[in-house]
């Protein structure tokens, strides 16, 4: 083999190696570009995700609030009508020397 036949053949194996590259770089950039892509979808989805919760919580805490506000005013309806029934009874029992 001459001097220019394995100086072509070096060439030829550059050009492909350099071929080779170039397609990596091009596959490297276009799943980088997806990887990118598929996070920024995550954060947004994250962040979706986040305001639902927020909002649930300040609809749980809401709820939890109104339920104890009727839960206190149930009592001291049950305290006053407790205290009405109580006299009433009261009412009725004898008092001193037998008398109503």
């Amino acid at each position: 083999m001459s001097p220019e036949e394995r100086f072509e053949r070096i060439e030829q194996s550059m050009q492909r190696a350099q071929e080779r590259w170039e397609l990596s770089e091009r596959i490297s950039q276009e799943r980088f570009a997806r990887i990118e892509h598929n996070l920024e979808m995550c954060i947004q989805i994250g962040m979706r995700t986040d305001a639902r919760l927020d909002h649930a919580i300040r609809l749980a805490v809401r709820e939890a609030r109104a339920e104890r506000r009727k839960r206190r005013e149930m009592d001291a309806r049950l305290d006053r009508l407790a205290a009405n029934v109580q006299a009433l009874v009261d009412s009725t029992k004898p008092r001193g020397n037998g008398q109503p």
